[in-house]
């Protein structure tokens, strides 16, 4: 749900933002990076963002990350390691974690699930 009230962020604003975060799924979050480019202070951009777009920038950062690895949960010759690498995760474990968190399932589940699914 979107706040109704507070500062908020332009819409080019919000597309350089995501834009900026989706460019560190790598490497992790960096919010007074993409808050600099902007021209604006951490606390300023976290609050605009989240009026904005309805969820704080570290949750949307997260789902991003999520989605990337399920895009590369489709490739069954990728490990969970090598996957959580490739989404920024110190390792496996953390990966894990926040997959979990994010989706309800555990990684392996989820792609054990996608390769059960009839085809359409």
């Amino acid at each position: 749900m979107i706040p109704s009230s507070g500062a908020r962020l332009a819409p080019w604003q919000v597309k350089i933002a995501q834009q900026g975060m989706a460019g560190q799924i790598r490497t992790g979050l960096r919010i007074g990076e993409v808050a600099a480019r902007l021209e604006l202070s951490e606390t300023h951009f976290a609050k605009a963002f989240r009026n904005s777009v309805g969820v704080a920038p570290y949750r949307w950062f997260q789902n991003e990350r999520v989605a990337h690895a399920t895009r590369m949960l489709a490739d069954a010759h990728l490990s969970l390691a090598e996957i959580a690498m490739e989404c920024g995760y110190s390792d496996q474990s953390h990966f894990i974690t926040a997959f979990s968190r994010t989706m309800g399932t555990t990684p392996g589940r989820w792609r054990r699930k996608r390769r059960s699914a009839p085809k359409s």
